[in-house]
Parts: structure tokens; C-alpha cells; sequence
């Protein structure tokens, strides 16, 4: 049993997708196949000449009510009261030399002693639930005996007639039976214990989901014996149903509109062009999250476009396509409003860029890239570490000066490069390679920074000790690096860097573009300042993270423009436009004004392994840096990210985890956790710095400044 629960939780670790658990009610029923255990000849005082009863089997039950109470988003504990039939036939088969018309022959005697056994009692069970809606238990079952009766007898069994017993006379008895005795098992105990193990899988009954289903398995171990100075163990195998009701946590509900227009031309006999709305049908889909519960609405509008037969039977002007485009906001419940402008807000900020200790490589090279910042020796001595206007990737492209700079100001820091291979293709084995790219590093530090050798240890091998998944293409990249460790923690410190920090609002803008054709669209393009941010063949709504684009936060324009350009097969064209004011908001205004600010400062952790919600010692130096800025009135906002690697639910899940670890150990108030999984990619997932920088909890807290 131990086995298939460890083989089915290896095997379904890759589609873990789970939804954080409630507190559920419900009844049960299980089918129970009992399987006794023992050693004795006979009961205590009751007659019987078995040699000994070793093993028996029969049928029975369980039912009764039950209640599951989450203690984490993996573990519940559980209780279960119900009552037990627990009962089997012991049978022992005794060969012996049987008399029959004077003839001697081969005979059998079988023994049987029939339990009729059960207990009014109660299961306390510690239930893991490693993936959504799979559920394994392990726990103690403890009842208080409320039957235990039996009849035994000795039965001839061979020959099938003509054999009997003799009398206590030696007469015979003309008997096939003997030693039949029935009543309360002497020495019975009272009560009983039982070791359980288990395994269940729930199903949704209603659209709520809070109505379950759950086939149910469980192996039931006795401990405790069926009557005193015997070894006789009742267990059983238990197989059935339960049914459960779901408690749901009371959660905001976000809602979001997405509305799809299709348009279709018919000919008329019209003299002018129309449009007519003929349908809007609409569909809601909700999902639930962690700490929300999303309802998004689609709206699809269909038009028909009657053209005159006189138009529809000439060529196609451009009369015939046309397009508008408007832009709306989406408030913190997702909601639509109606805006004017955009206001960037600028605040005082600490940013904290973690390093990440990994160089990478191309294929086959052992050669540092082009894109990690070198100096020559004579720039050295007038570098200073920086972080100021730069993103966390352009720190960490000046990771080898960063290292140098640091392990110059202290010699007796020593470091460790270990080189490391994809283990794939011509890589494969190819520790040697591993050792000049470990030997490269080591190069720049010496030739470059001064480094004296003996603060350098060399190393290499094929995989790093925790590879990237070796099975797809990012994955393979991301192995192909040299790991740098060190004996200091001063040496792969973060890099702090006081910076002017912009809030957006709103952070979304919803694009919602709309095309009236009489021919086949071939593409619709939305772009902003020049730049495209999505294509599609249907006029598509398309919310657009502004926040996140940090050309239009840095260039502080005037105005946002956005821009749709449709077009058809036949290669008619059109464009729309709309904009939106800027109001932006300095520090220097702030004070200027005397207005009441805030300080934002932003941090992130680094070092999530690959598909891993833990945090490692690095993290936890971060996060003792976070506690001791954070006061009594500050908020903090902690979202967890991914990269594009793997399942999107799987991915959402893990954000959440990394986000509710990061909150567990920060362990302070006013905490606001998310999870955008792969919704959001921080960095380019088409490099493995980026993918790696991805895989990470953003931590954001906000102190107001008296």
C-alpha cells in the first residue's frame, strides 16, 4: 500500500493544479472485505482440537458521517464516526487416518471458528492532498466494541460421507460434526484500534463544486487483539463512497467583459449601406484563485452589413471597411471605467536587484558572451557598482565586475566556479568543455580584476546539481553555465539602489476595437507609439498592461497613443485612433506642494529552483533585509511569478505558493499575496537569465512618510 501511495504521488507531480481547500461535511459507506491475523488452537475454556488458526476472511461495513478541516493548502485533518463490521470465518484444515468399512483412508478435518465482530467508533485521519482533488490519509481508527460473538465447530470434510465420529465412549456418534460451541468470545476486549491508510479522488456534482463525490480506498490494520492473551488481529480492506459538501471561503468576485463582434454581408435591395445588430448571445465562465473568484463574461455581437445590389455587384471601395478603436480602464476589481488619462505618480524608492550566480553559455562554447559587461584592466580601478535607472538584467549583466569589485575588497573571500554542461548532443559528457568555460571565468577575474588564484577554486561536471528540465530546449540552455558560490556572503549580496519609482493608474487599459467589412479580414493590428502589442484575424479586445511597458512609463509623454490597422484578403486597408492623457506627478512637485508622500520600495527574491516553491538561504537573507524596513503603517503587496516554462495552471499554482511562502516568512500585517504565473513574464523568457529571473515573488511595500 505503501508503494502505490508514493508510486501515484511521483507520478501526478507534474499536473499539480490545486485549489486551496475548505472545510467539508459529509457521510460515508465502504464496502469492508476483513482479512484476520492469528496464532491460537482454541478459544479460551472452549474445546477444540484445531492444531492452530493462522488467517480467515469475510464480509462487513463502514458508514457514518465525516468532517475535513484544511490546516495548509496541501494537508487537512480529518474525523470520521461511524459504526464497524469488522467479522470472519478462522479455518484450519487437520489431516488424519479415517476408518471406513474397515478400510483405513485419507481424511480431513476442518475446524472453523465464525466471528460476528463490531465497533461504534471514530477515524482520525491526517489527509495529504499533493494534487487537485487526489488525497492521501493515514491515521488511527479507535472504537469501543459493541459485538463479539462466534460459533466454532469440527467438521468431517473428506471423505463427503460415510465417515463420522466416534462418542466419548468410542461408539460411533454417527455424527459428522463436534465441538460446537457459539456465545460471546471469552476475554473478549472492548475495545478496538486500527492503523489506517488511505487514498481518494473527488469529482464535482454541481457547478458550485461544492457538492463531492469521492470513491474512497482504505487498508485497515488492527492493533489491538480480538480477546486478550490471544494473537488474533482483525484488518480489512475497505472500498466505497463518500459524499461531501464544501464549504467556500467568502472571496471578492472580479468580473471581467470581453465582447467579440462578427459581422456578415448580405445584398439588398436598398439603395444605401447599413448595418444592422441581428444577435448578442453571451457566455460566463468563473474561476476560482487562492484569494479570488473571477467571473468573466463574452459577449458576441453579430452584425449584418447590407450593401445595395448595385454596391455588392461593383468593386469594393474603401468605403466598404472601416474601424474605430476605444480605450476604457480596468479599476483593482477588474471592472471597466471610463478615463480620460493616465496618471504616473512618482515616489521615493529603495530597489534591491538580486544577483543571480550563473554565466551562461552558447552551444559547444566556452567563450564569455558578448552581452555580460567587461572592463579592461585600466577601467578597474575607477568602477563603482550601480544600480541607478538600470533594470535587475542590467545588473546582473555586470555580474563578473560586481564579483571582481567585491572579492577585491576582500582577499580573504575565496569563490567557487563550477562548470557545468547540457549533458545533450555535443555536449554530452563533455566535462572537459565544462572545465574552460569554469576556466574562462576564472580568466577574467585574474587577468582583469587582479584576483590573486588561490582565491579561486575551479571545478566541473555535466549537469548542475539542480538542473532546469532536461527535456525541452529552455531547459538545456539554462544548463549550460558556470554556478559561482562563495565563502562570503558579501560576494553575491544584492544590489541596492535608491531610485524614483512610477505608479500607474490605471495599471490595465482594455483596447476595444471594432471592424465593419463586407469582406474577409485578414489581420487586425493594435499598437501603441509605433510599437505592435498584439495581432489577430477578429477585432479581439485586448487588455494592455501599462504598467508594465516601460518605454511609456519612462518617456512620460503627453498623451498614450494607441492605434488599430485592419486589413483584408484583397489587401483593403484601414486605421483607427484614439489616445489618452498623461498627468504626471514628480517628487519635486510633491514637495513643492507639501503634499503627504510615500515611500515604495521594491524587492524581489531570487533563487526558486526550477518548478520549486522553496526558499533557499539566499531568499531568506532578503527577506530579513524586507522585515526590518518594514514599520508598523506600511502595506505590502507580494505577487508571485513563473517563467513560460510548463502547464499555465500549473504555473498559476506555483506563483501563488512562492507568493504565500514568501508571506509566511515574512510574517508580519497587512499583506496582500497574488499569483500571475506566466500572465505576466518580467524579464525576455527567450534568454535563460530572463527565464531564471522569472522564477521568482515580487515584494512591494508602501510606508507612508510623515
Amino acid at each position: 500500500m505503501l508503494a502505490l501511495v508514493i508510486f501515484f504521488s511521483l507520478s501526478t507531480t507534474l499536473v499539480y493544479t490545486q485549489d486551496t481547500p475548505n472545510t467539508k461535511i459529509g457521510i460515508f459507506g465502504h464496502y469492508l472485505l476483513s482479512i484476520h491475523s492469528a496464532d491460537f488452537s482454541n478459544l479460551p475454556g472452549i474445546p477444540n482440537c484445531c492444531p492452530r488458526f493462522e488467517s480467515g476472511s469475510g464480509s462487513g461495513y463502514t458508514f457514518g458521517g465525516l468532517l475535513e478541516v484544511p490546516i495548509s493548502n496541501k494537508f487537512l485533518l480529518g474525523a470520521r464516526v461511524g459504526i464497524q463490521s469488522i467479522g470472519a470465518t478462522l479455518k484450519a484444515d487437520e489431516g488424519t487416518t479415517i476408518i471406513v468399512d474397515g478400510v483405513a483412508r485419507r481424511g480431513t478435518f476442518t475446524h472453523s471458528v465464525e466471528s460476528s465482530l463490531s465497533n461504534i467508533g471514530i477515524d482520525g485521519l491526517f489527509i495529504w492532498n499533493p494534487v487537485k482533488k487526489l488525497y492521501f490519509s493515514t491515521g488511527l481508527r479507535f472504537g469501543m466494541v459493541s459485538s463479539s460473538t462466534f460459533a466454532q465447530e469440527e467438521r468431517i470434510t473428506t471423505p463427503a460421507n460415510g465417515a463420522t465420529f466416534l462418542d466419548s465412549n468410542g461408539n460411533d456418534s454417527r455424527q459428522r460434526v463436534r465441538n460446537v460451541f457459539s456465545g460471546e468470545i471469552p476475554q473478549a476486549n472492548g475495545t478496538y484500534m486500527g492503523m489506517l491508510l488511505g487514498m481518494a479522488y473527488e469529482f464535482p456534482l454541481n457547478k458550485s463544486k461544492s457538492l463531492l463525490i469521492s470513491p474512497e480506498l482504505f487498508y485497515q490494520i488492527g492493533l489491538t487483539s480480538v480477546a486478550s492473551e490471544m494473537n488474533w488481529n482483525a484488518n480489512g480492506l475497505r472500498a466505497g463512497l463518500a459524499l461531501k459538501y464544501e464549504f467556500t471561503s467568502s472571496k471578492p468576485t472580479l468580473k471581467n467583459t470581453i465582447v467579440v463582434r462578427d459581422t456578415v454581408s448580405v445584398q439588398t435591395n436598398n439603395e444605401v449601406q447599413t448595418i444592422v445588430l441581428k444577435s448578442t448571445t453571451s457566455s460566463k465562465k468563473v474561476d476560482e484563485t487562492p484569494t479570488n473568484i473571477v467571473e468573466t463574461e463574452t459577449v458576441t455581437e453579430t452584425y449584418e452589413l447590407r450593401l445595395p445590389k448595385q454596391l455588392a455587384n461593383t468593386k469594393t471601395t474603401s468605403s466598404q471597411l472601416s474601424a474605430t478603436l476605444t480605450a476604457v480602464g480596468l479599476n483593482d476589481k477588474g471592472q471597466e471605467q471610463q478615463i480620460q488619462e493616465v496618471q504616473i505618480e512618482e515616489f521615493e524608492s529603495k530597489v534591491i536587484h538580486p544577483l543571480l550566480p550563473n554565466v551562461f553559455f552558447k552551444e559547444g562554447s566556452s567563450e564569455i558572451q558578448s552581452k555580460y559587461k567587461k572592463l579592461s584592466p585600466n577601467q578597474v580601478s575607477s568602477y563603482t557598482i550601480s544600480a541607478k535607472e538600470q533594470s535587475t538584467i542590467d545588473v546582473y549583466y555586470d555580474i563578473l565586475n560586481i564579483v571582481g569589485s567585491r572579492l577585491k575588497q576582500n582577499p580573504k573571500a575565496t569563490i567557487t566556479l563550477t562548470g557545468c554542461n547540457s549533458n545533450n548532443g555535443v555536449e554530452e559528457g563533455n566535462t572537459s568543455l565544462s572545465l574552460q568555460r569554469a576556466n574562462a571565468v576564472k580568466d577574467y577575474f585574474v587577468s582583469t580584476w587582479g584576483i590573486a588564484p588561490n582565491q579561486i577554486t575551479v571545478e566541473s561536471k555535466n549537469l548542475p546539481a539542480k538542473p532546469s528540465n532536461i527535456t525541452l530546449q529552455d531547459g538545456i540552455e539554462e544548463n549550460r553555465r558556470v554556478e559561482i558560490s562563495t565563502s562570503s556572503a558579501d560576494i553575491l549580496a544584492v544590489v541596492i539602489s535608491k531610485d524614483a519609482f512610477r505608479k500607474v493608474t490605471p495599471e490595465i487599459i482594455r483596447l476595444k476595437p471594432t471592424v465593419q467589412t463586407s469582406e474577409t479580414l485578414k489581420e487586425v493590428v493594435l499598437s501603441t507609439g509605433g510599437k505592435q502589442i498584439t495581432t489577430s484575424q477578429k477585432a479581439n479586445t485586448y487588455d494592455y498592461n501599462i504598467a508594465r511597458s516601460q518605454n511609456i512609463v519612462n518617456e512620460l509623454s503627453k498623451t498614450i497613443p494607441f492605434e488599430l490597422q485592419a486589413s483584408t484578403t484583397t489587401d483593403k486597408s484601414t486605421t483607427a485612433t484614439t489616445s489618452l492623457n498623461v498627468k504626471f506627478t514628480s517628487l519635486k512637485n510633491k514637495r513643492d506642494n507639501n503634499r503627504n508622500d510615500k515611500e515604495i520600495d521594491i524587492y524581489k527574491l531570487l533563487l526558486f529552483d526550477f518548478n520549486s516553491s522553496s526558499l533557499g538561504e539566499y531568499n531568506n537573507t532578503i527577506a530579513k533585509l524586507i522585515k526590518s524596513n518594514i514599520k508598523n503603517n506600511s502595506t505590502i503587496t507580494i505577487t508571485g511569478y513563473t517563467d513560460r516554462i510548463g502547464d499555465d495552471a500549473l504555473n498559476k499554482k506555483l506563483s501563488f505558493d512562492r507568493a504565500n511562502e514568501a508571506k509566511k516568512v515574512l510574517n508580519v500585517q497587512n499583506v496582500i499575496t497574488n499569483g500571475l504565473g506566466e500572465e505576466v513574464l518580467l524579464f525576455d523568457n527567450n534568454t535563460p537569465e530572463g527565464r531564471m529571473y522569472s522564477r521568482t515573488v515580487e515584494v512591494i511595500v508602501e510606508t507612508p512618510l510623515k
